[in-house]
Parts: C-alpha cells; structure tokens; sequence
C-alpha cells in the first residue's frame, strides 16, 4: 500500500479535527488543524520528550517527530518507524496501560491499527499504517488532548 505525505497531512488534519470537536474542550478556538506544511521537529531526547509535548503523550523510540501541531491541552503528530505495525501497537498499547488508559481490544487489523486510548482526563488516538513507499516501515499518526 502507498501512501503519500499529502494524504497523512490530510488524514493528520481531520484526526485532529475530530478530537478538537469530541475532545469536550470549553471553547473552540483551544483547537486548530494542523496548516498544510507543518514545521518538523526533530528533537526527541531520551525520555521521548519533544519540545511543546505534554511529557505524559508517550513518543516511539528513536524517530524523528513531523507535522508537530498543538501545545498542553491537544495536539498531533506523525512520524515513520522502520519497525512493525505490531511492534508499534504493542509499544504504545503497553504505555497506554501503563498511564491507567483503556482501550477497545485488538485495535490492528491487516495493515491498519488504531488505538484509541482514554481515562477520566487525557484521550490518545494514534493511527498506524503498514507503508511500503520508500521500503518497508511503519507511518504513525498521534493526536492527543486533555479533557
């Protein structure tokens, strides 16, 4: 399956789109879609910590974060990892528990997955997608907000 960078922006914008209008933030203007050419970031330090991210949105070892949109209350990102869509999903599914989040089981299906994680205050929605444009890799696409 290929997919090219327009279509993830795109997808990336209505992920965050609908967590904007069911996230239950107090007013709109709170939320934004990411613009059409988001700036890249690259820093991502050892704790998975990037500049702007709430330290409790967990961030996939060693990749480089792009399209980072948003600040404290919600925001998202996407990122590509050479890993398995498994391998992925098990990793953000294990610190999705670990943060006290529940979500619907087996959220991967075929080349696909979506988790989407939530307790009493924070809801996460990563999206994966098995790609083999440029080799064989994982494109992740996280949204998270604070309710």
């Amino acid at each position: 399956m290929e997919i090219r960078a327009t279509t993830m922006i795109r997808f990336h914008a209505v992920v965050a789109a609908v967590i904007c209008v069911l996230g239950g933030l107090t007013f709109l203007g709170s939320c934004s879609a990411p613009p059409a050419s988001a700036p890249s970031s690259t820093s991502n330090s050892v704790t998975g910590a990037t500049a702007g991210l709430p330290p409790w949105v967990p961030v996939y070892p060693d990749v480089q974060i792009q399209n980072f949109v948003g600040g404290n209350n919600s925001g998202s990102f996407s990122f590509n990892s050479p890993d398995s869509l498994s391998k992925v999903a098990s990793w953000y599914e294990d610190k999705a528990k670990a943060l006290g989040m529940t979500f619907p089981p087996n959220p991967v299906a075929g080349g696909t997955g979506n988790i989407m994680a939530q307790d009493s205050k924070r809801g996460l929605n990563i999206y994966l997608l098995e790609n083999d444009q440029n080799g064989r890799h994982t494109t992740v696409s996280v949204t998270y907000v604070l309710r």
